[in-house]
């Protein structure tokens, strides 16, 4: 039986094996995945009630293949450091699964005001675009004579 402290660990974990499964659309470009695929909850809580070091080296490695699956280099870069933040997080709760929840989505909404406050900077005072520069030479149409 697991108890309530367990329960939240495992439910975070498969949150976060998960949550970024990357997929690519058409454009080449990384787009979230059904966080739905291929995960069988009552094997993952199982395995963590009686093997939980085999449970977290599964869940580390699913999280490293994620990563590792993310094409854009600087992406990559950030999903190691956030993935750093993250495990620095549970390591200083480790006793407490929800406290480890709530400071980790601390930093999430700590990210999202953030982005907020730039895009609402951006709103209030637009900073032009810079001119396109063409490299090819344009060619105009014809004017079509009027009938």
């Amino acid at each position: 039986m697991l108890d309530h402290r367990n329960r939240g660990k495992i439910l975070f974990s498969v949150a976060w094996m998960v949550k970024l499964e990357p997929s690519e659309n058409q454009a080449g470009t990384i787009m979230p995945g059904n966080i739905f695929n291929d995960i069988d909850f009552e094997h993952l809580a199982s395995l963590a009630s009686s093997d939980p070091q085999k449970f977290e080296q599964l869940r580390r490695d699913k999280i490293s293949a994620i990563i590792e699956k993310t094409q854009n280099q600087k992406r990559r870069q950030r999903l190691l450091g956030l993935q750093w933040q993250i495990d620095q997080i549970r390591e200083q709760h480790k006793d407490s699964a929800m406290a480890a929840c709530l400071a980790i989505s601390g930093l999430m909404w700590d990210t999202f005001e953030h982005l907020s406050g730039l895009l609402q900077q951006q709103a209030e005072k637009p900073q032009p675009l810079p001119a396109p520069r063409y490299n090819a030479k344009i060619i105009p149409f014809p004017q079509q004579r009027q009938r």
